[in-house]
């Protein structure tokens, strides 16, 4: 009977051209994985590419930030706001030039009725206020999530124990008018605050609006 050669009768493959031991199909197998791995990385690589087109698409630059260190202004005194308000600017949309930024109001302070142009989305961080908006009185405490939609008349006030923590955010430019209109009956948006009004005062403040 015909021989076979020890490797044929094992079943085995001879080694291929020039490289003993290495056998043939083992050859396509590690190409094949050599493959499958460079296109394993290429995919995962993928979303960080994407993400960097999208911030230079967008020109918005990747932020964390603990509101607790926010770059918080000086009280303001502005006319129509209440009194040591204060504010932490944080991003401006440049599609929409809605800002985002961050408010303290002081305890036992009030922001007489008003709207604004477009709607406005609040975070309560800390504290707790009050809101009363289109006639419902409704309270919001640290953790709430606040809708207030475009020309929506509303006005907050601040439980008298501790200051209130809000970070909004404005699909549009930021616009205050005030929902009380002066004595005189002018059609002019004006800011009457809550002692004015109380005491029927005829000094109006002249809100700047964008």
């Amino acid at each position: 009977s015909r021989r076979h050669p020890p490797c044929e009768r094992s079943g085995r493959r001879w080694p291929g051209p020039g490289r003993p031991g290495f056998h043939s199909g083992e050859g396509r197998d590690v190409s094949r994985t050599f493959v499958y791995a460079s296109a394993l990385t290429a995919a995962l690589a993928l979303p960080s590419v994407a993400g960097a087109q999208e911030e230079v698409r967008h020109g918005i630059t990747p932020l964390v930030l603990q509101w607790e260190a926010a770059d918080w202004g000086p009280p303001s005194s502005r006319p129509g706001f209440p009194a040591g308000i204060r504010n932490a600017p944080i991003a401006t949309d440049p599609v929409t030039a809605g800002p985002t930024y961050l408010a303290r109001f002081p305890a036992g302070s009030e922001f007489a009725m008003h709207w604004h142009t477009y709607t406005e989305t609040v975070v309560v961080l800390e504290g707790a206020v009050d809101i009363v908006m289109d006639g419902t009185r409704h309270t919001a405490a640290a953790g709430s999530y606040v809708i207030i939609p475009g020309k929506a008349h509303h006005a907050w006030y601040v439980h008298a124990d501790a200051d209130v923590v809000l970070l909004a955010r404005r699909d549009g430019p930021a616009t205050f008018t005030s929902s009380i209109r002066n004595q005189a009956g002018s059609k002019r948006s004006r800011f009457i605050t809550l002692s004015q009004a109380a005491t029927k005062s005829r000094t109006n403040a002249v809100c700047a609006s964008s």
